[in-house]
């Protein structure tokens, strides 16, 4: 029974879900029970509460309360305490309990505890997407596209090349190529998964003569595959694990959820295990949290799209040519502090069709990048 303190936290929080990265913090609310005011002092203290153990995150100091641990409380008076829990990566894995114990100030030795918080440490899988033998992929992707184009533009005699057979990287390479631009929006059609992110029919034969503003119509083969969970992840970790599926984040919006640390997706769609075309996009609420727009100009696409993610940001759109050229201007200025998840767009030198070595979808006047994929070369 409380004698000095009532100590509560929300329902369920007992149970601390961390993110991906390791974060996760509760809520306190502590109401003073006594007839005087009284200074009360918030202490954690590492469950089961029989030894010191010097590996336990309490002990580590990973477990914190956040802002002063003494608060001054009225008659009947309450305040809120919030504990932050901030594992560090490739940390031991393993099941751990902590509870806070709100002490009077001036007797140490009385006060009350908090109910128990368990949490896990999940093991860390190995990263199964490699951003460094992608850009390396890419890179030479490029080379070989280059040599392709090549021949192509020879064989066609400078009109308008044959790009049904071709993935959708090498084609849109092959039409800026020669200055023609693809109509929009790209159409799709589900088929067998071999012929997914390749052109199945263009709207102009081979070698029609090209004037100024020549324009293709694309159809693009694409297959089923299942929207996978993102639940709990970090926006950075769900565009990671949706690119994997060959989906792509679409908008996030930024709404609390008390069971989920900041910045987290805690609810997604379309949901978890549905069938939809490559390319599409899913939609994420997200716990909110800022982060700061960073600097986006004169790099190339492949750092824009490492910087973006690394901020937790989407790439929404880009203008431009991407050949062999840097970002001239990006949508919003370096530093801005924005809601996490937020869209941004880049500007290349000129105006053309997109050229990357991976796939570019456009919408309306400019093109939506979804993340690079490698599989059908």
């Amino acid at each position: 029974m409380a004698k000095l303190f009532d100590i509560s936290i929300p329902e369920g929080a007992s149970n601390l879900k961390l993110d991906s990265q390791g974060r996760g913090s509760v809520h306190y609310t502590v109401k003073s029970l006594t007839r005087v005011p009284i200074d009360a002092r918030g202490v954690l203290i590492a469950m089961p509460n029989t030894s010191v153990d010097p590996n336990h995150p309490v002990t580590k100091g990973w477990v914190k309360i956040e802002g002063k641990p003494e608060r001054h409380l009225d008659v009947n008076g309450e305040d809120a305490f919030t504990v932050t829990v901030a594992v560090p990566p490739k940390s031991v894995a393993g099941t751990y309990s902590y509870r806070l114990d709100v002490v009077s100030a001036a007797r140490p030795d009385e006060g009350d505890s908090s109910p128990v918080v368990t949490f896990k440490v999940e093991a860390k899988e190995k990263p199964k997407t490699n951003w460094g033998i992608i850009a390396a992929v890419i890179a030479v992707v490029v080379v070989v596209g280059g040599v392709m184009i090549w021949l192509i533009a020879r064989k066609s005699g400078g009109g308008v090349p044959n790009v049904v057979g071709m993935n959708i990287a090498d084609a849109t390479a092959a039409l800026t190529k020669v200055n023609v631009r693809i109509q929009q929006p790209v159409v799709t059609k589900v088929g067998a998964a071999t012929d997914a992110d390749k052109v199945l029919e263009q709207s102009l034969p081979e070698g029609t003569k090209i004037a100024v503003d020549t324009t293709v119509a694309l159809t693009v083969g694409a297959e089923l595959v299942q929207v996978p969970n993102i639940i709990g992840q970090s926006v950075a970790d769900a565009q990671k694990t949706l690119a994997t599926a060959h989906l792509s984040l679409g908008k996030a919006t930024n709404a609390p959820n008390g069971n989920f640390s900041a910045g987290v997706v805690w609810k997604q769609s379309p949901d978890v295990n549905l069938s939809v075309k490559t390319n599409s996009a899913v939609d994420v609420n997200v716990t909110p949290q800022t982060v700061a727009v960073p600097a986006l100009t004169g790099i190339g696409l492949s750092d824009v799209i490492g910087r973006v993610q690394g901020a937790q940001l989407t790439l929404s759109g880009f203008s431009g040519n991407l050949t062999g050229s840097p970002t001239i201007a990006q949508s919003i200025p370096p530093g801005t502090p924005v809601p996490i998840g937020t869209a941004v767009t880049v500007t290349f030198p000129s105006t053309n069709v997109c050229v990357i070595a991976g796939r570019c979808i456009y919408t309306g006047a400019t093109a939506r990048l979804l993340a690079p994929k490698v599989a059908h070369w």
